[in-house]
């Protein structure tokens, strides 16, 4: 499977001009052959805002007709494309992600948890960053896919550059693999089977003060 993802320049609230940006980068993405583009992370919106009112001026629902027609061009191309946005959902602000499925298909994905650990569970990992800097603040850039092993899979891209893009070919199996066997029968390491949910214990235990 080719996965790509996209480094762009996101200016805050100037959604127009940012699905610009996210429709080359998925010209750009199916020119290379992938399945998957992964753009970054409010790619739409942007996220940078001084206050909630600012906020809610930038946000767009998720029936929005830039985001339908994004799902048409992930459609035409055989691509699933995931692409975030600052959501208004009644009177609810969420920070969102669509997956726009090749079949025409979209799944609507509101951020609750930080980052997944990757090595742990096994995954890989593709990271779109924004590039440049905005509102005094600098990205990291750095955009790519990651083996679950930590291998580097993608060319290091500009971190100043307006517009990138970068691809690399996984081999799902590897995901799907949860076993880590260093001598058969002996020393095993299941990620899932091993877990032990028994000593957890309660997230947020009752205390006396």
């Amino acid at each position: 499977m080719i996965v790509a993802v996209g480094q762009l320049h996101v200016g805050e609230g100037d959604v127009d001009i940012n699905a610009r940006g996210c429709r080359r980068a998925l010209e750009d993405a199916a020119v290379a052959g992938a399945e998957l583009l992964v753009l970054p992370e409010c790619a739409l919106t942007g996220y940078l805002f001084a206050d909630r009112d600012a906020a809610e001026v930038a946000a767009i629902r998720a029936c929005d007709p830039r985001i339908r027609e994004l799902g048409d061009l992930a459609v035409q191309a055989g691509m699933t494309v995931v692409v975030g946005f600052l959501e208004r959902a009644g009177d609810t602000l969420a920070n969102s992600a669509a997956v726009l499925g090749s079949d025409g298909g979209v799944t609507l994905v509101r951020k609750t948890h930080l980052p997944v650990r990757a090595v742990e569970n096994r995954v890989f990992v593709a990271l779109a960053d924004r590039a440049g800097s905005a509102a005094d603040t600098t990205f990291l850039g750095a955009s790519r896919v990651v083996a679950p092993d930590g291998t580097v899979l993608t060319p290091p891209l500009d971190d100043n550059c307006g517009h990138e893009v970068a691809t690399a070919t996984i081999d799902l199996d590897r995901a799907r693999t949860k076993v880590t066997v260093f001598e058969p029968g002996e020393f095993e390491i299941d990620v899932f089977a091993h877990r032990r949910p028994d000593l957890y214990g309660s997230l947020s235990p009752d205390q006396e003060l």
